[in-house]
C-alpha cells in the first residue's frame, strides 16, 4: 500500500495515497492552528485544565470529520508521521507545500 507524506512548515501529515490530498491542503491551516493549540497545551501541561483538553479532542474530531479519513501525525495522533513511515517501511510519496 502507498501512502502520501504532506509536509507544511513543520506539519507531517501521513494519509493513504488513495485518499484525497487536495481535502488536506484545503484544511491545512486548521491543522495547522489545532497543531500549535496542541503544542502549546502540552507546554504548559501542568497548568492545563480538563476543559481544554476537551476542546482540543472536539476540535480534533471535527477537522477528522471535515477530511473524511484518517492522519498520522501531530495534531491527529501523537506520533511522527516522517518516523513513522521509516519504522513501518511504509511506501510513501512526499507532497512538500511550501509557505
Amino acid at each position: 500500500m502507498q501512502y502520501t507524506l504532506l509536509t507544511h512548515n513543520e506539519l507531517n501529515l501521513l494519509f493513504d495515497a488513495g485518499a484525497d490530498s487536495g481535502v488536506v491542503i484545503a484544511h491545512i491551516e486548521e491543522i495547522q492552528t489545532l497543531a500549535d493549540e496542541m503544542n502549546a497545551f502540552y507546554e504548559n501541561l501542568l497548568t492545563a485544565s480538563n476543559e481544554q483538553a476537551t476542546e482540543l479532542e472536539a476540535k480534533r474530531q471535527g477537522l477528522l470529520k471535515k477530511i473524511g479519513f484518517n492522519i498520522i501525525g501531530v495534531p491527529f495522533t501523537n506520533h511522527d508521521a516522517e518516523l513513522y513511515a521509516v519504522d513501518r517501511g511504509l511506501h510513501v510519496e512526499r507532497l512538500d507545500l511550501k509557505g
